[in-house]
């Protein structure tokens, strides 16, 4: 979270907001971001995603900064999304999640 200003000011106020959510029943989904070491990602026009790639395996799905932060880590039985394009909806089953 050091190397990360956003994360600093985001991060509480999520693990404030997150036991609140529980309690009164929300289901809890968390989406994480990272892509297929193998560069299959990665679409020949976007630059975007070229450009996260090649910033070495710091955006790689097994990467740890592509994981939940340890202080809002996800309980058993809760759903974590992982996406590889800026929505977290393509290509992705989050809108099953949000419908069930």
């Amino acid at each position: 979270m050091d190397n990360y200003p956003f994360a600093a000011k985001v991060i509480p106020v999520v693990g404030e907001v997150l036991p609140a959510a529980r309690a009164a029943g929300i289901p809890v989904i968390f989406i994480r971001f990272g892509l297929r070491g193998s560069r299959v990602d990665v679409a020949a026009g976007n630059q975007l995603i070229r450009g996260l790639h090649g910033a070495g395996t710091l955006f790689h799905e097994g990467s740890p900064e592509t994981l939940v932060h340890a202080r809002i880590e996800p309980l058993p039985g809760e759903a974590v999304v992982l996406k590889r394009r800026a929505s977290a909806f393509a290509a992705t089953d989050l809108d099953r999640l949000l419908r069930a």
